[in-house]
């Protein structure tokens, strides 16, 4: 957070809420990150949350952002070779007409060899190199083909520097692609109007630097493409964050080489999302390439005029400044100086005794003062007592169950004791015994086969 350290200092200076009757003081963020719930300890008493957790659970299920990457070659840095060719002297010929033929026989042969050497010298092939200026219009060409193809309306494309936000909106309209950009060369006003324009629908795209990065609500974006990989991680989640809003959905694309690949894969997947692999056309892409390529001259000169353009007005104002100073010289030089209620060197020593207070405070959400950590002890153990006091009551309920249920059951087990012992006290009746049939030998002693 930006501004810890400020609200600190300003919180040590103002009074607290016990101090003065019926002050409530309100805290909203967009999210809740540990240093907040510290600020929240600091700045709050008694403090209730109040969160859309239940809404955003609902909406989960249909929230669907979608991660991808563009690979691009990496920026190849070339070392100047030093190409020290050997000068050829010249023979300087004396004045003397008496000249030696032995030497003219001998330049003459050194000269032959070195045009023989020459021609053995094959000619070296044209290798590509990925310089700084070609992979920037490598990127250039790829948004482009992107915009002009898939994703026409509602786009937002983050860059990381102001000469490149505004290079990028000199060729999408050189293109006929309406745009608007967003950077710190511009006043308040200008930026304004380029967001309402894109919120309005008037235009189509717009291209800005991590200006817009937080804070901006637009309905229904269909993407965000990244330029390159921001300079911090945490950027990256505020850029996408401006797609898949309420429910909606979005893609996220980003330019990176494969240094850059590793880090947008980490953030992704602390957000638990899938980085994927964005396929394009490279039909499109190399020619949109040779356009660029074509249109880097007016584009440089276009340029070169508007900052001479800026540049004079800015010098129409500082002149305005000098003049207002000689008109208004003595008003001017009576006015107190601005003195702000603390040096340099109190301010330092200020964030220093808050950092180590901050270090050696524990976090308590209740507050600071002693009187209302005591409080909330004091609740902690009266809550405490009251569910130990339940505890013992539902134990004491579940051994009444348990005996009643004990003495219905030995009611039963009497009962049947009793049924037992009546049929035993009655005289049981004899059974009448039945006389067994003794079935004839056929094939026995007795036969008559036998006695034969």
């Amino acid at each position: 957070m930006g501004f810890q350290e400020m609200i600190e200092e300003i919180l040590k200076n103002i009074k607290k809420d016990s101090d003065v009757e019926n002050v409530q003081t309100c805290l909203f963020s967009a999210t809740l990150t540990k240093d907040i719930k510290r600020l929240a300890s600091l700045a709050l008493r008694d403090p209730k949350l109040i969160s859309e957790a239940k809404q955003q659970n609902s909406v989960n299920a249909y929230l669907k952002l979608s991660h991808y990457i563009v690979k691009v070659p990496e920026i190849e840095r070339v070392k100047k070779e030093d190409n020290k060719k050997k000068k050829k002297r010249k023979n300087s010929f004396s004045d003397d007409s008496d000249s030696d033929e032995d030497d003219d026989s001998d330049s003459d042969k050194d000269s032959n060899k070195e045009e023989s050497e020459e021609k053995k010298e094959a000619p070296k092939q044209s290798v590509i190199v990925n310089t700084k200026a070609r992979v920037q219009r490598i990127r250039e060409s790829i948004i482009l083909s992107l915009v002009m193809k898939t994703y026409t309306k509602k786009t937002i494309i983050f860059v990381n520097t102001k000469t490149q936000c505004h290079r990028m909106y000199v060729l999408f309209t050189f293109f006929g692609l309406k745009v608007a950009e967003v950077h710190g060369n511009l006043s308040q006003k200008q930026r304004m109007e380029s967001v309402e324009k894109f919120q309005a629908g008037e235009m189509d795209f717009l291209v800005s630097t991590d200006l817009l990065a937080r804070g901006l609500d637009i309905y229904n974006v269909q993407c965000v493409i990244n330029f390159s990989f921001p300079n911090e991680e945490n950027r990256y989640v505020h850029r996408v964050g401006r797609t898949a809003r309420a429910g909606n959905s979005g893609v996220a694309i980003t330019l990176c080489d494969e240094n850059d690949r590793k880090q947008t894969m980490k953030v992704v997947r602390k957000c638990k999302g899938n980085a994927k692999n964005y396929s394009y056309t490279k039909q499109l892409k190399d020619s949109i390439f040779t356009l660029i390529n074509l249109l880097d001259e007016p584009i440089h000169r276009l340029i070169q005029e508007e900052r001479s353009d800026f540049q004079l007005e800015k010098a129409e104002v500082d002149l305005k400044k000098a003049q207002n100073i000689l008109s208004y010289q003595d008003e001017i030089y009576n006015r107190p100086k601005k003195e702000w209620f603390q040096s340099k060197k109190q301010q330092k020593e200020a964030l220093k005794q808050g950092k180590q207070e901050m270090k050696d405070r524990e976090f308590n959400p209740h507050g600071m003062d002693n009187e209302e950590t005591q409080r909330a002890k004091l609740i902690a153990k009266k809550k405490k007592q009251i569910e130990r006091i339940k505890k013992r009551k539902r134990e004491l309920r579940e051994q009444e169950k348990r005996g009643i249920m004990f003495e219905k059951r030995e009611v039963k087990r009497q009962k049947r004791t009793k049924m037992h012992k009546k049929h035993k006290d009655e005289p049981v009746a004899p059974k009448p015994k039945v006389k067994k049939v003794k079935s004839k030998k056929v094939h026995g002693k007795s036969s008559m086969f036998n006695s034969e």
